[in-house]
């Protein structure tokens, strides 16, 4: 399944950052040893677009950010400042997890977690995995990647 961000880089108004930052080294190299969380989404997160929506998403590593993208007025409802880290404009994860594929946009950031590490809204969580009494899943293959249709 693949869910496509909300708004794409000309819908905001906002031309991409062009420095090349630490998201570039993960771009298309799929990880084994992928470990997956959910947390709680909401208001405008590490990218200043609301977490909810798209309801299927998933919050990445701090370290995959780079701190100097400026946040820039967008020509979204409300002229909501967003940020124009490369991770923030169009970036999806893939994640293969027993058997199943979900693709989603990034949205938002996991402190303290590892690069291999992704944060999922409930319902990515649940679409890959129903039990969400685990509360963490290893072995998942991620793959960070420009989303589908966005190239």
């Amino acid at each position: 399944m693949v869910i496509t961000q909300l708004y794409t880089k000309n819908e905001t108004g906002i031309k991409m950052y062009n420095l090349s930052g630490v998201f570039d080294e993960v771009m298309n190299k799929p990880m084994n040893d992928g470990i997956l969380t959910f947390y709680t989404t909401g208001d405008g997160g590490a990218c200043g677009i609301d977490t909810s929506d798209p309801i299927m998403s998933a919050a990445a590593s701090t370290l995959l950010y780079d701190s100097r993208a400026p946040w820039l007025e967008s020509s979204l409802p409300g002229k909501s400042y967003v940020n124009t880290d490369r991770i923030c404009v169009n970036k999806c994860v893939k994640i293969e997890y027993k058997g199943k594929s979900l693709t989603v946009p990034i949205n938002n950031s996991c402190p303290g977690c590892p690069k291999n590490h992704v944060d999922l809204s409930i319902p990515a969580w649940m679409w890959l995995e129903p039990n969400y009494k685990i509360g963490r899943l290893f072995n998942a293959t991620l793959t960070f990647m420009t989303c589908p249709g966005m190239e």
